[in-house]
């Protein structure tokens, strides 16, 4: 029994380039700003999800590769759509973080850290990207210090006495 193509159906790849360009692509690149995610993460996502629904409609793994091979196109960036700007975070100092609850700075501290190690594990970085990963782990490190602070009474734990280091005057430190 031959496969019949559906009625208004096509296997012409370029007959589907205005919804891929024109629906597809926005919505990836919408959703990835909407919930802050890098955009190839979400298609790589997407491409997955896709892949797994083609192997189970019967297409084998080494079309799909092969496709892919074929596919490689230089293109100045993906899909032919301007990268994504990026905002740079802002350092925030110890007594920015002291307004937060406990638990809200142990969830900035633990969020702050899961950002920065996704942006450098999940992409090759360029400078605003290594920027805003440095920032976050600043400002984990800074929330994690006030909470810390909070916990133990006001000090860091281990932290010395200011008088420790005061010298008596006339003595040097030979």
């Amino acid at each position: 029994m031959k496969n019949r193509t559906p009625k208004g159906a096509s296997n012409d790849m370029a007959t589907h380039e205005a919804f891929v360009l024109g629906d597809l692509l926005p919505l990836v690149v919408g959703h990835a700003k909407s919930e802050g995610h890098p955009t190839e993460m979400v298609a790589l996502a997407c491409f997955l999800s896709l892949s797994t629904v083609l192997q189970a409609k019967g297409i084998p793994r080494e079309s799909l590769v092969q496709g892919i091979t074929a596919s490689n196109v230089p293109l100045p960036y993906p899909g032919d759509l301007p990268p994504d700007t990026i905002e740079r975070l802002a350092l925030l100092n110890e007594l920015h973080f002291e307004q937060f609850d406990d638990l809200t700075l142990a969830c900035m501290a633990s969020n702050g850290t899961s950002f920065a190690h996704e942006s450098l594990a999940c992409t090759e970085p360029d400078d605003d990207t290594t920027w805003n990963a440095h920032v976050s782990m600043i400002n984990s490190c800074n929330a994690l210090t006030v909470l810390i602070k909070r916990l133990a009474g006001g000090r860091m734990p281990g932290e010395p006495d200011v008088e420790t280091f005061v010298r008596p005057v006339g003595e040097t430190l030979q």
